[in-house]
């Protein structure tokens, strides 16, 4: 496994991407032309419902076909006459004109209010673009020292363009100078890139600024007020509650609930690569504080499944002092798990120390490949288990070495 995990592992690496681009894609033109054609209709029929989601596919010829209620939450209090309403709305529209690749499904979001009328792809991922926005703006965030406890939830819209507007906050952490930091951090980081291709006209986002997580920051997307978004996001939504997608490049990797595939019967959650080579390394991870646990040895098991993982998949944990100094940690760097591999118990073995702060854990894939987890625990041992830990101090130089490249690793 290479060496940068473990690095990555310890403090996060920012990386940004290229620098926004002026025009929209050829699908996002298109669903703003249906959008418009839309809204003509309806001005003159309109519907009565306050809003509803349908979702059809355009053939290449520009017919619509498929249409019906999306199964997203907000259509759960729509009326079935308010729902054969609107898809006969959608079923009603004509002369929609080729998409720019056939079959395209669109997400229509109707509503007795003009301005509500939305229409976007759905098959569009919002993951890699979330986590770009998600470097820019911890990037541009310089938190005053010593809010440590301190969480604060920012509110904004993008237009697909990448502008930003309409910035508030909207749960403060009591401290004013943090919450100025959360608000600067956002502005400072606009404009962003443009939205992915096929995105809505605007989005609305809530971003989450949390001292605790080690790795900045959560987000949350909605297409408008009050409305779900169907959209296949990459969000932490598809995360288990308490769980964070991380890596180097989480954008990477795709992660979500697995009823089919269980053990024992208990469902499972996967962590798979979606890049075709390359794709870095990807972690499902959570953290807690020590405080519980001190002058305790902690064991982390979980049964793990695998598929075609070309490089490695592990459990991993770390327990951190203060200043964020590294007491105990093993990846299974010694002994990962390859390729395609039934359901197996695997577990890491760690110290906590008495001045330990916090203690972090997961599973993580790197490279290609499939990994699928299921029955966690993370509970104290006694001293007859061995620790696993491959953590000493002085495992990582103070000082850069063998500059001039002399002799060989021994």
């Amino acid at each position: 496994m290479r060496a940068y995990i473990l690095s990555f592992l310890l403090m996060f690496i920012l990386c940004y991407a290229s620098p926004r681009a002026d025009a929209a894609g050829p699908v996002s033109s298109y669903c703003r032309r249906v959008e418009t054609k839309l809204k003509e209709k309806l001005q003159e029929n309109p519907i009565t419902t306050k809003e509803v989601i349908v979702v059809c596919k355009v053939d290449a010829n520009g017919n619509i076909t498929d249409v019906k209620l999306a199964d997203v939450p907000v259509n759960k209090s729509v009326s079935e006459q308010d729902g054969k309403s609107a898809v006969a709305a959608v079923w009603q529209q004509v002369a929609l004109g080729a998409p720019p690749a056939a079959p395209l499904k669109l997400s229509i979001a109707l509503s007795n209010d003009p301005k509500k009328i939305s229409v976007s792809s759905e098959d569009i991922s919002f993951q890699p673009y979330m986590a770009d926005l998600q470097r820019r703006i911890k990037r541009a965030w310089f938190p005053p020292k010593g809010q440590e406890s301190k969480k604060i939830q920012v509110a904004f819209k993008l237009t697909d363009d990448g502008t930003m507007s309409n910035l508030k906050l909207e749960k403060t952490s009591g401290s004013p100078q943090a919450d100025t930091a959360a608000l600067a951090a956002v502005k400072n980081a606009s404009p962003f890139r443009p939205l992915p291709d096929g995105s809505p006209a605007d989005v609305d986002i809530t971003f989450t600024f949390d001292y605790n997580v080690s790795n900045g920051a959560e987000w949350k997307i909605r297409l408008r007020e009050n409305l779900q978004s169907n959209l296949k996001s990459g969000s932490q939504d598809s995360v288990p509650e308490g769980w964070a997608l991380k890596g180097d490049s989480p954008e990477r990797y795709e992660v979500g609930f697995d009823n089919a595939t269980t053990h024992d019967g208990k469902p499972s959650v996967y962590l798979k690569s979606i890049a075709d080579k390359n794709p870095g390394f990807g972690t499902v991870t959570q953290w807690f504080l020590a405080d519980h646990y001190h002058d305790k040895r902690l064991q982390l098991s979980a049964w793990i499944k695998t598929e075609k993982v070309d490089d490695a998949a592990a459990l991993w944990m770390r327990v951190d002092g203060s200043e964020g100094k590294v007491l105990t940690f093993d990846n299974m760097e010694t002994r990962p798990i390859k390729g395609t591999n039934d359901w197996k118990k695997y577990s890491v073995v760690l110290d906590v120390p008495a001045e330990a702060r916090k203690v972090s854990f997961g599973f993580l894939l790197y490279g290609t490949g499939k990994i699928w987890t299921s029955d966690v625990e993370l509970h104290p041992v006694g001293p007859e288990v061995a620790s696993t830990n491959i953590w000493k101090e002085g495992f990582a130089p103070l000082e850069p070495v063998n500059l001039q490249f002399t002799g060989k690793k021994q």
